[in-house]
């Protein structure tokens, strides 16, 4: 009797495990610190109750071909209060080989489950995938580029049949416009 209860629990954790799901939101910012080097920071916001899904390290393309193992830089990241959501950062440096457009990106298997306009009802079946494009400029020419800050988070709630719109708040320490 025992072991049989053993080995439902023991299935209906790997079960859970197996549905555990975090994913929100997320982007990737940047910010030029030298000539040929970024600083980029990726910030998730994934449902706080979903410990079996949640990730202390995220891999960085870098889109020079290379790719790092980036740790969570705030601990076990940070409460939102009101919402089952935290914020996580992961912050790494990287030197590329030239002046050039790059695209980097993470992707991550446990997107939020429930989502009614993607694949329903297995939203957590489409990989969580954020990327952002820049260009390296020349730092004597033309300053250093960073990306656009975005103000608001990006955890608001939607009505089924009625419009939704989310202000980001964005803008660009550099002074660049945004549209």
């Amino acid at each position: 009797m025992i072991r049989v209860l053993t080995i439902a629990i023991l299935l209906l954790v790997f079960f859970q495990l197996g549905l555990a799901t975090h994913n929100r939101a997320g982007e990737i910012t940047y910010e030029q610190v030298g000539p040929l080097t970024i600083r980029a920071t990726i910030t998730t916001y994934t449902k706080a109750t979903s410990t079996g899904a949640d990730r202390d390290t995220l891999d960085l393309f870098w889109g020079d071909g290379t790719s790092t193992a980036v740790s969570r830089s705030n601990g076990e990241g940070e409460a939102i209060p009101g919402f089952d959501l935290k914020i996580n950062y992961y912050i790494a440096e990287h030197t590329f080989p030239s002046r050039s457009t790059y695209t980097m990106y993470f992707i991550d298997p446990n997107r939020v489950g429930g989502i009614l306009n993607l694949n329903f009802p297995s939203s957590v079946d489409i990989r969580f995938y954020v990327e952002t494009t820049f260009t390296l400029l020349s730092d004597q020419f033309q300053g250093l580029n960073n990306s656009a800050i975005l103000l608001n988070p990006p955890i608001d709630f939607a009505c089924v049949g009625q419009r939704f719109i989310h202000n980001p708040n964005a803008y660009d320490p550099d002074g660049d416009s945004l549209s």
